[in-house]
């Protein structure tokens, strides 16, 4: 703390001039007769002590030069008088004594003196005697008594509560600085009496306090005012108020706190400035006493605002939409019209509107509260005028504002009609029918069978702003449950049941039976179905059926048909669908679904059964989706229309797996009759080389009986079987079975090709990877075809014939992957696929249809004309034809030339070496050519000059490396290489490939020599 204590000083001044003065000639005065007293010193354990402490105590000690037993002290203040003295007589004479503990906290606050004496008779002053009295050959030490101080806190926080740390805080008194922190709590000692207290941050409006202290402890709470705008964006023509402090000046910027431009400056008498936007647009900043104020800063946008019409046009009595769009929330607005008065404006739209009186004593009708999009309902009376009606909606802080216009028309003459003339279903599916209304919001619609067996009286309504309801007639429930027969989807339309014909008859309950029903719909003029007039509306009407509606006294204006046909059960049928899609509706079981009767592991399985009549039994458990959900039924509870799958090749001693409807996807297709079972073969315990049998079965007694004659079951069933997963690389493979290698065409469009007997739509990843000098990587995702087929191209006219690499297929669809990799090559021109009939005759030459024909893994059955097409590349296959349990088999050569067709007749029961046409040029062209066979094996020059030529072999071996690669290979690749077939980073079958090739020079050379 910084005090100042100049009176203090200039009396303490005073004092040691007067102890100089008395030492010199009034010592004596105190001890006359005495011997001189010999203290040499006095010291204080605490030499400064706090005014007000009650427990505030020094320790006094005296020196002297001998041993004495008598000390004495006095605490004289500065006027030299005694306020406090002590002494002690010593048992044994010592030459120090110690007085502990001398309370002195009932001392004022000043300077003092302690002064002490020892000698033989050394006695303790009176206080209040003046020092001079106290005696001779004393010694004296300062003792100070600080002024008493109390603690102010002041804690620094913004009005919610938060602390601001690092304020500012400064205590003056009289102008002077006092001290000072930079704390959110600040603490000072001070003494009583009144201060100023100063609060400042740079981010908020500095402020000051009057605190006094007297005689306690005090804490004070001080809030900022923060520097700041009310609106963070502004929509332009509103005002933006900020908060500063009074008296700051303050200027508008363009801008941002790091960045602006002058734009005006504001007057600021009570701490606020009001800033009007309506010439303003982009970001700004306030600049307050010279400083950019971060906290100021605000964005002015431009507010939209677009008003219109929900059509074009209204008809007297009707209503419409003034449907209006902002990019503001919560906002208010003034609609004007030049046709309507404000108070007409809120009759138009109601109690969304208020009227009140502006200053000018105008009505206005205001909208309060407007969302960014908001829709205001306009009910135009049976007398509205009939014309255009224009309104304007204008933001009441804003600039933004829009007008909409629609025309007011005469009302039509009222309609109602069904969508269709004739409906067809079949008795206990659902029949839908559409209502049609115009210049009507309501009518009835009638149902009667031929020969008034049964009847059903309706009144429907459509949704508001709508013109049509669509209604759902669940012939299954007809006559039954109070009317829950007849439903729409739209929950906000209604179709209620006035009356309809009961079938229930004591303990037996009957079916609505196919047959001819007439329809008709009504105009009624009702508000709803309470006010439909019924027969037994008249008081002496005495007929049946009361409740039935009067139909005479109503406009009948559209009729209709009803048809309901026989039920029936049809043929179940099998198909596949790749194992990563979700088939959990009609559309998606259309599109994804193969017919197959063997299913892929971890493909779907879909079982179609073809049925009708039973739609409505099932919409009980049937969800929006078309999905059956069976988890409501009992446990011991049986449906009527039950749905099983179970396995027909169990282990030995083993049940296997029987699947209900609660382990498959049931999906319905009432449109077309049809119910799909989905199985997941990844599930329910299924693996390869299950076979399934799949039912589906209506309970003839509590069912089939309803519609007809017969109490026997109805089945619809199919069979299935799981088999293994598998892919294949299929193409032009040369080389023996150890070694057969691809032959890939180095061209823009190379053919990849495969098998799989996945589900086709199955993505397979092929990827073809070359490493080495000259390594690539190629990848492609693609689909495996309707028969099983994998095609995809390569653009592989960037490497080199002769190349050789791997082609790897996935189908990583499954729980586990399934991949085929084979050895390819590149080479300049790859054969084409053969396409081979097969005709099969009997001994008579008669043509065999319906015959099992087997080439490489494929089977296929002849047609009427006893014959089957394969597509086979070049090589010999044994072909094999099983018929009425009778099997022949035959052998097959497909030739590498330019033609690509083939035929081949194999004759059942008898052997057939080889079922080709016998073409005569490509027998001797492959097996009897003489000249050939001496031109490749029985030229001996030509066997040396290309095997037993030492200094050749010694030419193609110089330069050999000591590893025994082949350094001196004379077939350079064209990037300065060396192709070693040996080498770790070539495929095993390279050697293989250049043998082959060199054969093939040696044969060409030799017959040209020829």
């Amino acid at each position: 703390m910084k005090q100042e204590h100049t009176l203090r000083e200039k009396g303490q001044a005073l004092f040691l001039a007067a102890l100089m003065v008395l030492s010199v000639f009034a010592m004596s005065a105190a001890f006359a007769g005495s011997a001189a007293a010999a203290a040499t010193d006095v010291s204080l354990t605490s030499s400064s002590v706090d005014a007000g402490d009650g427990s505030a105590t020094t320790g006094i000690t005296v020196t002297a030069d001998e041993s004495y037993t008598n000390y004495a002290y006095a605490i004289v203040d500065q006027n030299g008088d005694v306020v406090a003295s002590d002494d002690t007589v010593l048992e044994t004479a010592g030459n120090s004594h110690t007085f502990s503990d001398v309370a002195v906290d009932g001392l004022e606050a000043g300077e003092y003196s302690v002064v002490a004496e020892a000698s033989a008779d050394a006695a303790a002053a009176t206080t209040g005697q003046s020092v001079g009295d106290f005696g001779d050959g004393n010694v004296e030490a300062a003792l100070t008594v600080n002024p008493e101080t109390h603690s102010l806190t002041v804690n620094v926080n913004e009005g919610d509560g938060t602390t601001i740390s690092d304020a500012d805080v400064t205590v003056s008194q009289d102008g002077t600085e006092i001290d000072s922190a930079s704390s959110d709590s600040a603490s000072f000692d001070l003494e009583d009496g009144t201060y100023t207290v100063t609060v400042e941050d740079e981010n908020f409006v500095n402020t000051q306090q009057e605190i006094t202290i007297d005689g306690a402890d005090d804490t004070r709470e001080i809030v900022l005012g923060e520097y700041g705008v009310d609106q963070g964006t502004a929509f332009q023509g509103s005002d933006v108020t900020a908060t500063v402090a009074e008296g700051d000046t303050v200027e508008l910027r363009s801008g941002d706190a790091d960045e602006n431009s002058f734009v005006s400056q504001f007057n600021n008498d009570d701490g606020t400035v009001t800033i009007d936007t309506s010439d303003l647009e982009g970001d700004y900043v306030l600049r307050v006493n010279d400083e950019d104020i971060e906290s100021t800063e605000f964005e002015v946008a431009e507010q939209t605002l677009d008003a219109q019409w929900s059509s074009d046009s209204v008809v007297r009595g009707d209503s419409a939409d003034l449907e209006l769009d902002s990019n503001r929330q919560g906002y208010d607005i003034e609609l004007t019209s030049e046709e309507l008065d404000a108070t007409e404006i809120q009759s138009l739209f109601g109690d969304d509107v208020t009227v009140s009186t502006d200053e000018d004593g105008n009505d206005v009708a205001q909208v309060e509260d407007i969302s960014s999009s908001e829709s205001l309902t306009a009910n135009f009376a049976d007398d509205a005028d009939v014309g255009n009606v224009s309104i304007t909606a204008s933001a009441t802080d804003t600039t933004a504002e829009d007008n909409a216009t629609i025309s007011v028309e005469e009302q039509g003459d009222a309609d109602i009609s069904f969508d269709s003339s004739t409906y067809s279903e079949e008795a206990g599916d659902i029949v839908e029918f559409t209502v049609e209304m115009d210049n009507t919001d309501n009518g009835v619609v009638t149902i009667e069978e031929d020969g008034g067996n049964y009847w059903a009286d309706l009144y429907v309504e459509p949704a508001e702003g709508e013109d049509e309801v669509t209604v759902q007639f669940n012939t299954y429930q007809a006559g039954h449950s109070d009317g829950s027969a007849f439903s729409t989807e739209n929950d906000d339309a209604n179709v209620d049941v006035i009356d309809e014909r009961s079938l229930d008859a004591g303990d037996d309950t009957y079916r609505l039976l196919p047959g001819d029903f007439d329809m008709g719909v009504h105009l009624t003029g009702a508000q709803d179905s309470d006010n439909v007039p019924q027969l037994g509306d008249a008081g002496d009407y005495e007929g049946d059926n009361p409740e039935r509606v009067d139909t005479d006294s109503l406009d009948e204006v559209g009729v209709a048909t009803l048809v309901l046909n026989d039920r029936s059960t049809g043929d179940a049928t099998v198909g596949t669908a790749p194992a990563d899609v979700d088939l959990e509706d009609v559309e998606t079981i259309n599109n994804e679904t193969t017919v197959a009767d063997e299913i892929a592991k971890d493909d779907k399985a879909v079982v179609q059964f073809d049925a009708s009549g039973v739609f409505g039994y099932l919409s009980e458990w049937t969800n929006e989706n078309g999905i059956l959900d069976l988890s409501s039924l009992e446990e011991d509870e049986n449906l009527d229309v039950a749905l099983n799958i179970n396995q027909t090749n169990p282990a030995q001693y083993e049940s296997g797996e029987r699947l209900t409807g609660e382990d498959v996807t049931i999906v319905t297709d009432a449109e077309n009759n049809r119910i799909f079972a989905v199985l997941d073969t990844s599930e329910n315990n299924i693996e390869a080389g299950d076979e399934y049998d799949a039912s589906l079965t209506i309970d003839g007694e509590n069912y089939v009986s309803s519609y007809s004659d017969s109490d026997d079951n109805e089945v619809s069933d199919t069979s299935f079987s799981v088999v293994e997963r598998n892919i294949e690389v299929t193409g032009d493979f040369e080389g023996d079975d150890d070694e057969e290698v691809l032959q890939v065409e180095n061209g823009e469009e190379a053919n990849i090709t495969g098998e799989s007997n996945a589900a086709p739509g199955t993505d397979v990843q092929i990827r073809l990877r070359a490493t080495g000098d000259n390594p690539f990587l190629e990848t492609q995702t693609a689909e495996v075809g309707e028969d099983g087929d994998i095609d995809a191209s390569f653009d592989l006219s960037d490497y080199d014939e002769g190349q050789n690499f791997t082609v790897r297929m996935t189908d990583d669809s499954g729980a586990e992957d399934v991949q085929d990799e084979v050895n390819a090559v590149l080479v300049e021109d790859v054969g084409q696929p053969h396409s081979v009939t097969v005709t099969v005759e009997d001994a008579d030459g008669n043509a065999v249809s319906g015959a099992d024909v087997s080439v490489a893994d494929q089977t296929e059955t002849t047609d009427d004309d006893g014959q089957v097409t394969f597509e086979l590349w070049h090589g010999e296959y044994d072909v094999t034809a099983t018929h009425d349990g009778e099997e022949t088999t035959g052998t097959l050569t497909i030739n590498d030339e330019d033609d690509t067709t083939d035929e081949g007749t194999l004759v059942l029961g008898e052997e057939n070496e080889n079922i080709n046409d016998g073409d005569d040029q490509n027998q001797d062209d492959n097996n009897n050519d003489d000249q050939n066979q001496d031109d490749n094996n029985n030229d001996d020059r030509n066997n040396d000059d290309n095997n037993n030529d030492d200094r050749n072999n010694d030419d193609n071996n110089q330069g050999g490396s000591d590893d025994g690669s082949d350094g001196g290979d004379s077939s350079n690749d064209g990037d300065g290489s060396d192709d070693d077939g040996d080498s770790e980073d070539q495929p095993g079958f390279g050697i293989a490939v250049a043998l082959i090739a060199l054969l093939a020079a040696a044969g060409i050379a030799m017959r040209n020599r020829a």
